[in-house]
């Protein structure tokens, strides 16, 4: 009888604890600015998310995975993104129409909206399974040296669960699912936690890749639940034709999005892959470890990204002026970036000479700094470009276009120039192999320049339509 009592309450304890927060939680909600408010509850969460994933990426991995295989985990991750492309280029497309359609209630345009983009999506995922089967031997066994051709059937698996990701992420934030877009960043690293614990010592990288897909799968199914509850109300509305009002859009900037959205992707492929394939395993499975405290940065600054660009389309929407937020969020990812690259750069020798797993790679940590301030770049620079995203304007891309294709060749031919050996002079390629040294310290400068490059552009271009207005951005 008295554990029963015990029991009730504890249960009517919880009951009133979650209602105490519930409140204080619409308290603070109507208080705070929406920026403010819905980055502080993704930040809160990312934080709490990221510790949880800093015991999978800096301890479990590396302790249950060979050499080779911690170089492998980098190059497959961002291989399997490839899927996503065709998904995330539409969603980019549409994710303006998304949240007018969801502020002006048009939820027949909306629903028919999203049935298109899901058959699309459906369609697309099938014909990159089809691609990536084709050239998984060629790539991933001659290259990068991938010795289990199990390894095929669950990237292959992940491939088809990851692709849907972009989607679900434009469905949350268009429709202001903030909570989700927090809830997400906690549950996926907690997810991958205890799927590596469980199936990393007896199945190694396989057990990677499957952790990887359940992580995703978890909230594929969490982000279900919730864009169906949100449409529940408007189930019996009946689809209406949208195609009008986008067609100009989708004829003007799909193919530019395509190009953008192969080369974001190879720019996030190459460095791995070249490191894996052209330098040493020791060398890729170093700079696993440096990817993982390079990205410090970037975790602290995305919970901002998740809800910038739906408020700043629907200030753009009303007619209001969005340089002061605009200004303000580029301060904060350029400070808080910066500060990070700064602790990073001084304290990460530290963690190499400390933990046991990470002792061998010690020489690897001279690198963190450069890696991270790449990332922080890649953010401000994301700042600027949410803002040209919510005023349609994206006719700036093409003239980032060639200075990127220019340093993705440039980058891999100064490392894979070495099989150009046979048809040179020795005289020619002596002198080059005396100048040309390829090491990691070369290929992260030249993402720096390319990242640098397209700042500049972009910012440009965002002071240019700042000054001539949202109506000439849209019609440019």
């Amino acid at each position: 009888m008295r554990r029963i009592l015990i029991y009730r309450g504890s249960i009517v304890g919880w009951c009133y604890m979650l209602k105490w927060c519930k409140k204080k939680f619409d308290f603070l909600k109507g208080k705070l600015p929406p920026v403010v408010f819905n980055s502080g509850l993704i930040l809160l969460m990312s934080v709490a998310g990221n510790l949880v994933g800093c015991v999978s990426g800096w301890y479990v991995i590396p302790k249950y995975l060979t050499k080779n295989e911690l170089g492998l985990c980098i190059p497959l991750g961002s291989f399997i993104t490839f899927g996503a492309i065709p998904v995330a280029v539409v969603s980019t497309l549409i994710i303006k129409y998304i949240t007018r359609y969801e502020a002006n209630q048009e939820w027949g345009k909306l629903k028919q909206l999203i049935r298109d983009i899901v058959i699309f999506g459906a369609c697309s995922v099938l014909l990159v399974s089809v691609v990536f089967v084709l050239s998984f031997d060629f790539l991933f066994v001659t290259r990068l040296g991938v010795e289990s051709k199990n390894v095929l059937f669950w990237m292959l698996i992940y491939l088809l669960v990851s692709a849907w990701g972009p989607l679900v992420m434009t469905l949350a934030r268009s429709t202001r699912q903030f909570f989700f877009v927090a809830l997400r960043g906690f549950m996926t690293p907690v997810v991958l936690l205890l799927a590596t614990v469980i199936l990393l010592p007896r199945w190694g990288l396989e057990g990677y890749l499957v952790a990887l897909m359940l992580s995703v799968l978890a909230q594929l199914i969490v982000a279900f639940f919730f864009v169906r509850s949100y449409l529940a109300p408007y189930r019996s509305v009946k689809r209406v034709p949208y195609f009008l009002d986008c067609k100009d859009m989708v004829k003007r900037y799909l193919f530019l999005f395509f190009i953008l959205s192969v080369l974001g992707w190879a720019w996030t492929f190459l460095p791995s892959f070249i490191i894996k394939h052209f330098l040493t395993d020791q060398d890729a499975a170093g700079y696993y470890f440096v990817y993982k405290l390079a990205y410090l940065p970037s975790y602290l600054v995305s919970p901002v990204m998740m809800v910038l660009l739906p408020i700043l389309s629907a200030k753009h929407e009303s007619s209001q002026s969005t340089s002061r937020t605009v200004g303000w969020t580029a301060f904060y990812t350029a400070v808080v970036g910066f500060s990070i690259v700064v602790v990073l750069h001084l304290f990460s020798p530290f963690l190499f000479k400390y933990m046991s797993l990470w002792r061998e790679y010690y020489e690897y940590s001279k690198y963190i700094w450069l890696l991270a301030v790449f990332f922080v770049l890649r953010s401000v620079s994301s700042v600027y470009a949410s803002d040209l995203a919510a005023k349609w304007c994206f006719h700036y891309n093409w003239y980032k276009l060639p200075f990127s294709l220019f340093f993705l060749g440039l980058t891999y031919c100064l490392f894979g120039w070495g099989a150009l050996r046979k048809f040179m002079p020795v005289s020619l390629w002596g002198y080059i192999n005396d100048v040309v040294t390829p090491n990691i310290t070369l290929l992260l400068c030249l993402l720096i320049l390319n990242v640098l490059v397209g700042l500049c552009i972009t910012i440009f271009w965002h002071h240019k339509f700042s000054k001539e207005g949202h109506v000439n951005a849209v019609n440019e």
